[in-house]
C-alpha cells in the first residue's frame, strides 16, 4: 500500500481538506502498513528497536534472583543489560517491598562490628583537614594503641627546658627530667662486656660497694 497523504486544504479551515474520520482513517492504515513491515504485529516491542539488545535471555540470574537494569552502552550506541551485583559488605534484597530493590549494609556503623579490620593504612586526614583519634583508653596489652597523656607520663620530654651548660642554648639531645630516676637492678660484672660498661649504678650498688670512712 503505498503512503496515504492527508488532505490539509489550501488555507485552515476552508473546508477543503480531508474532514477528521479521513483524516485519522488514513493515519491508521499508515501506521498498519508501518507495523506489518516491520513484522511488529499490533504493538512495538521493546526489542525491536534498533539500539537494544535482540534477546532477554542471559540477562538475569535464576541463582540470586537479581534483576538486570538497562544501561547506555560505553560508546553510547545502544543500550546493555546490567547486573545489579552486591560487593563486599552489601546485600541486595528484591523480594520484601514490590516494586523496589533494597540495598543493605552489613554494617551501618563500625562499632556494629565486632572485629573490624583494615583493608590498607588508615589516614586520619581528609583533604585540607586532619582529623585526631580521640578516646584511646589506658593501654593493657602490647599491641594497644596508647594517647599522648600516657606517652608523656612514661617517658622524659626529651628537649623541653633543657640548656646545655656549655653553650647556654636549648640542646634537644638534652632533657631534664622532673622526677627521681628509678634503675632496674644494681649492676652487675658482665655488664662490662654486654654494654661495654655504660651502666648507671644505683644508690644501694654504690654504698656497698664504697669503703666506709
Amino acid at each position: 500500500m503505498a503512503r496515504k497523504i492527508i488532505d490539509t486544504g489550501v488555507i485552515g479551515n476552508d473546508g477543503t481538506g480531508d474532514s477528521i474520520r479521513d483524516s485519522f482513517r488514513k493515519t491508521n492504515d499508515n501506521f498498519r502498513e508501518l507495523y506489518s513491515s516491520l513484522g511488529l504485529g499490533e504493538r512495538i516491542t521493546f526489542l525491536g528497536l534498533s539500539d537494544t539488545p535482540s534477546s532477554y535471555i542471559g540477562v538475569n540470574n535464576a541463582n540470586s534472583g537479581a534483576t538486570a537494569f538497562i544501561t547506555v552502552n560505553p560508546t553510547e550506541t545502544g543500550l546493555d543489560f546490567k547486573l545489579l551485583v552486591p560487593g563486599v559488605g552489601i546485600s541486595l534484597d528484591y523480594n520484601s517491598h514490590s516494586g523496589e530493590i533494597v540495598i543493605n549494609s552489613e554494617f551501618a556503623e563500625m562499632r556494629a562490628d565486632s572485629n573490624p579490620q583494615l583493608g590498607g593504612n588508615m589516614s586520619v586526614k581528609s583533604g585540607s583537614l586532619t582529623y585526631k583519634i580521640r578516646d584511646l583508653a589506658i593501654p593493657t596489652e602490647l599491641s594497644e594503641a596508647s594517647n599522648k597523656q600516657y606517652v608523656d607520663t612514661k617517658i622524659s620530654l626529651a628537649g623541653v627546658d633543657a640548656i646545655d651548660p656549655a653553650t647556654d642554648v636549648a640542646n634537644t639531645a638534652m632533657g631534664r627530667m622532673t622526677g627521681p630516676l628509678v634503675l632496674s637492678r644494681d649492676p652487675i660484672y658482665t655488664d662490662d662486656a654486654t654494654y661495654n660498661g655504660l651502666i648507671a649504678a644505683t644508690k644501694q650498688y654504690v654504698d656497698s660497694a664504697s669503703f666506709s670512712s
